[in-house]
């Protein structure tokens, strides 16, 4: 027959092992017909031709578009594909850390958090096709650069793991991280996703479409021992404080 105290420490137990799994997950194959608010807050901008729109199986981003999630992802890992289907000055960017409302007046963009930004190889964006930055600064200040091949109309899949004091870029089924990153600027914890905007009204359309994104938040790993010892510590005290056996 197990003890109130054995009991009590069984419990404490079971709370660890449920924060350590209390992941918070947002997966999305956009098979339906419109954006899901249940999981994005859609972004479009004042210049009114930008869009997002689910359909096919694809989310398709116009002209600055953006999803922004609904609910926050700290320490997040994001995994998805994508592709340039329209001008190839576009840019596809996904932004880590962000309070998901900061916008810089002109260009539209994201102006807080870290930015992991994609674009095609026919036309990168001055210093390479994959780029991190730091989204908080104007202009944003690169953290890291590559240059790998990106061309139009081809899907790549992407995923990107933020440890919180570290942001890591694998493309294209790498199995090393093509860009890491040491940083702990954190400005939030909305996950933002982006396509280049396009302030030239009637000219050329930028369209990025996406067919897939999983994004998993795990627990802070330094607070489950804090955790586990707090809860010894009270499990000690109630022993202490415990009524003395009756003795027969």
């Amino acid at each position: 027959m197990k003890t109130a105290g054995t009991a009590f420490f069984l419990s404490c137990l079971s709370a660890i092992i449920a924060l350590r799994t209390n992941a918070q997950i947002l997966v999305d194959n956009f098979g339906g017909n419109s954006i899901n608010p249940a999981l994005w807050t859609v972004y479009n901008t004042p210049t009114g031709n930008s869009s997002v729109t689910e359909g096919g199986g694809d989310a398709t981003f116009i002209n600055g578009a953006g999803l922004l999630t609904a609910n926050g992802f700290p320490n997040a890992s994001i995994s998805g594909n994508f592709e340039f289907t329209g001008d190839n000055d576009d840019r596809f960017s996904i932004y880590l850390r962000s309070d998901g409302t900061t916008f810089d007046p002109y260009w539209q963009d994201l102006l807080s958090g870290i930015q992991v930004q994609f674009s095609p190889s026919s036309n990168p964006s001055g210093i390479g096709s994959l780029w991190i930055a730091n989204a908080s600064t104007d202009p944003y200040a690169v953290l890291a650069q590559a240059n790998p091949t990106i061309n139009m109309d081809t899907y790549y899949n992407f995923s990107i793991t933020d440890s919180g004091s570290q942001i890591s870029v694998y493309f294209n089924n790498s199995t090393a991280p093509i860009l890491t990153v040491d940083t702990t600027l954190n400005d939030g914890d909305t996950i933002g996703i982006f396509n280049r905007e396009q302030l030239d009204v009637g000219g050329p359309q930028h369209e990025v479409e996406i067919d897939y994104v999983s994004i998993t938040s795990v627990p802070e790993p330094k607070a489950l021992p804090l955790l586990g010892l707090s809860m010894f510590g009270m499990y000690l005290r109630r022993r202490k404080h415990a009524p003395a056996a009756r003795q027969f």
